[in-house]
């Protein structure tokens, strides 16, 4: 299996108006050396939607998505590049994907970046009052 590689990624999220900032910090990291993705990466933009723990809840956002590849086997993965780029993203306010392989956040963080987070809690707590749907990344999402 020597050959065979993981695809990974990360999304995280600006508004708009950040974007072209954060994409020139993007360069830079990668001109010197400190930020590469395997492909080019994946930009696209999304308007407000009404969905309470979406990104682009009331504004309008820029998804930037750089993809990995890791050899299967490699247990001394290499994240220092996931680690620029969060830090370039999260400076500029950027926002979490769901989906998508991040150091998770407490919930105070989540509460200043998701403005519907405590009514999201308050239902999480009435559906699943024993935490039975919870993985070891989401008991961290919920932690003060």
């Amino acid at each position: 299996m020597s050959g065979y590689y993981m695809y990974h990624s990360i999304d995280l999220h600006p508004s708009w108006e950040r974007a072209a900032d954060v994409l020139r910090e993007l360069k830079r990291l990668a001109d010197a050396g400190k930020f590469y993705a395997h492909f080019p990466l994946s930009v696209r933009f999304a308007k407000p939607d009404d969905i309470m723990l979406s990104p682009s809840y009331k504004r309008n956002m820029c998804f930037i998505n750089p993809f990995f590849n890791i050899r299967y086997g490699n247990k001394s993965r290499n994240l220092s590049t996931w680690t620029h780029f969060e830090d370039v993203v999260r400076k500029a306010g950027g926002i979490p994907h769901w989906g998508k392989i991040t150091a998770p956040l407490g919930s105070s963080q989540y509460r200043k970046l998701f403005p519907l987070w405590d009514r999201f809690c308050e239902i999480r707590k009435e559906i699943d009052p024993d935490g039975m749907f919870l993985n070891e990344f989401l008991e961290k999402c919920f932690e003060d």
